[in-house]
């Protein structure tokens, strides 16, 4: 009777043990994937993107822990969900890619020295889907919920093809805040730290620089120092789409510094490891000066533009500014125009004829201000430039019109707090 007992004891333990398993995580080059249903699961706090105001809005969710590699750990936001499959392309990609990236823009730091960068995915958008993912120096300085680590927020409901690219920008960002910030004492300005990370996509994202040089393409107005595009007060001034021609002109610009200097990229590492005791201009006009691309910023500005007059990228064109009125011109800021165009001399312009071939009669001028608030722009230093419609510009491919319309829509942009 005892031994019935005990019989029927271990086969209900049994089968009861099979209605609550726990499956091990399996591991497949490399690569440890967790399962859906018994995963460790994660609250953290995280920003949401008002893509109406600009504004982060400050939310919290559950995260479940996908999968792990050699240098990172996947958290999916709960409700959402990833096949197998889609994990281990964007982590086998990331891991093939992490060490050539390291290699040109430094080392990330290891707070949690766990030697992995934590991705979370969760939905970061509000009013709007175009906010791919963002790097925020509160996780390194303050942490989560009083943890500090290596975190990177990617958007959920992005077409997979693009993820990849966004995780190595926005990885980017978190080495170039660890090299300056706390190794260096000092931050990057945006208009150069952004620059960089759009140089990754050269290295890792056919994707993202295909859809910049259509932006570029399509908009007359070159210009990314003056990076958020809005006055000091957080005004914007060219609307809320304007800031697409900052993402658009820092990736045809850091295009153009590989070309010129060789094509091999080492001109991204010579700006990533430059001194963060210079000033964000001198880290990048010092290394300009070299290859004879510029001494200043505003020659290296004016010089971009007539070399991509000559053609210095293939398929990548510039265009003269049609349209008539007003146009503001914002520090270090370009277009180009028609010389019989009659613009006023003034302090805080530079003008340089056209060199290329077909653009005899056109000029590229810039806005030699210098921004006091690093990508904010002063309403004193805007030069407006008045030019009259002269008959028959628009007839011709040289000329576009500032339509940022078209710019809406499906393009990446990033935020870095």
């Amino acid at each position: 009777m005892k031994i019935n007992y005990i019989f029927s004891l271990i086969i209900f333990i049994f089968i009861s043990s099979c209605g609550n398993k726990i499956t091990a995580p399996s591991e497949v080059n490399g690569i440890i994937y967790y399962d859906v249903e018994t995963t460790e699961t994660k609250s953290f706090s995280f920003f949401k993107i008002d893509n109406s105001t600009g504004k982060a809005l400050e939310a919290k969710s559950k995260f479940k822990k996908l999968a792990e590699s050699q240098n990172a750990i996947v958290y999916f936001e709960d409700g959402y969900s990833i096949t197998r499959d889609q994990l281990r392309s964007f982590l086998a990609q990331f891991e093939e890619s992490y060490e050539k990236e390291v290699s040109i823009y430094g080392e990330p730091s290891d707070l949690d020295r766990n030697g992995k960068i934590i991705f979370l995915m969760a939905d970061i958008n509000t009013n709007g889907n175009s906010t791919g993912g963002y790097f925020s120096s509160s996780d390194l300085i303050d942490g989560k919920d009083g943890i500090r680590g290596e975190y990177l927020h990617v958007n959920v409901k992005w077409e997979l093809e693009s993820v990849f690219g966004v995780m190595m920008h926005e990885l980017q960002h978190l080495i170039n805040y660890n090299m300056n910030a706390i190794n260096g004492n000092k931050e990057m300005d945006i208009w150069l730290d952004e620059a960089l990370s759009e140089s990754t996509s050269y290295l890792f994202s056919e994707y993202i620089t295909k859809s910049r040089e259509e932006d570029f393409v399509n908009t007359p107005y070159y210009s990314f120092y003056s990076w958020n595009m809005q006055l000091n007060n957080g005004n914007d001034i060219f609307g809320s789409s304007g800031i697409f021609i900052s993402y658009s002109s820092a990736s045809i610009f850091m295009n153009w510094l590989n070309t010129k200097t060789g094509g091999n990229y080492n001109i991204y590492k010579e700006i990533a490891h430059s001194s963060p005791s210079l000033t964000s201009e001198e880290r990048l006009t010092g290394i300009t000066s070299k290859y004879g691309l510029g001494n200043n910023m505003d020659d290296v500005m004016l010089n971009w533009i007539d070399g991509l007059s000559k053609g210095d990228l293939p398929g990548v064109s510039i265009s003269a500014i049609s349209q008539s009125g007003s146009i503001p011109l914002l520090p270090r800021s370009v277009i180009v125009y028609n010389n019989t165009y009659s613009i006023p001399p003034d302090a805080k312009i530079k003008t340089i004829p056209l060199s290329g071939q077909g653009w005899n009669g056109f000029s590229a001028v810039v806005n030699t201000s210098e921004n006091k608030n690093a990508g904010y722009v002063d309403e004193a230093d805007i030069v407006d430039i008045n030019l009259s419609q002269v008959n028959g510009l628009n007839s011709s491919m040289k000329y576009k019109s500032i339509d940022l319309d078209s710019l809406e829509g499906y393009h990446f942009m990033d935020k870095v707090f």
